[in-house]
């Protein structure tokens, strides 16, 4: 076959809730029948946006990388299982890549899925500015409201933007209708 190696990326989910955990499965398995192959790196970096709740067994950690090298005899597997939480809300793709050797030649295969997390309800997003203030100075903070259902619109939004600083200006602003993607 083209690919003596093979990776196989299962979410749990297809769509994942924002906050949610699930598990992505993946599996290397050696495709052929009479040769063992030895990986050499096995590599998955978790985007932005992802959080590992539980770290992976036999998988080694750099950072957001996660790392595998062995061996795999002919016709076996093995697996692994990474437990994940959607902290974004965006597609977000994962894209190991693994080498390996068989009969003394180097491969490459890559692979990539797509995990949507998403939101049944409207999310903000917001940025402080980027110096100091001091507590008579006034500040703007942008905000942003969006809607990522698809479907469903939300009616009567109220938004209340409260401080414990002292002489905060506490704000009320409300918002009629926010319609799908809006």
């Amino acid at each position: 076959p083209d690919h003596q190696l093979n990776i196989t990326l299962k979410p749990a989910k297809d769509n994942i809730e924002l906050g949610e955990e699930f598990d992505l499965n993946i599996t290397l398995k050696n495709m052929n029948s009479e040769k063992d192959i030895r990986v050499s790196s096995f590599d998955i970096t978790i985007p932005d946006g992802l959080k590992v709740t539980t770290p992976p067994k036999y998988l080694k950690q750099d950072f957001t990388k996660y790392s595998w090298w062995g061996t795999l005899s002919k016709e076996s597997s093995i697996s692994f299982i990474i437990k994940l939480k959607g902290e974004f809300i965006t597609n977000h793709i994962l894209s190991p890549i693994a080498v390996y050797n068989i009969n003394d030649i180097s491969n490459e295969i890559k692979r990539s899925v797509s995990l949507r997390v998403s939101s049944p309800i409207p999310y903000i997003n917001y940025k402080t500015a980027d110096f100091d203030l001091t507590s008579s100075e006034k500040a703007s903070i942008p905000l942003e409201i969006k809607n990522p259902n698809t479907i469903s619109s939300f009616r009567d939004i109220t938004i209340i933007i409260d401080s414990t600083l002292p002489k905060f200006e506490k704000r009320t602003e409300k918002i009629a209708m926010l319609r799908p993607l809006e």
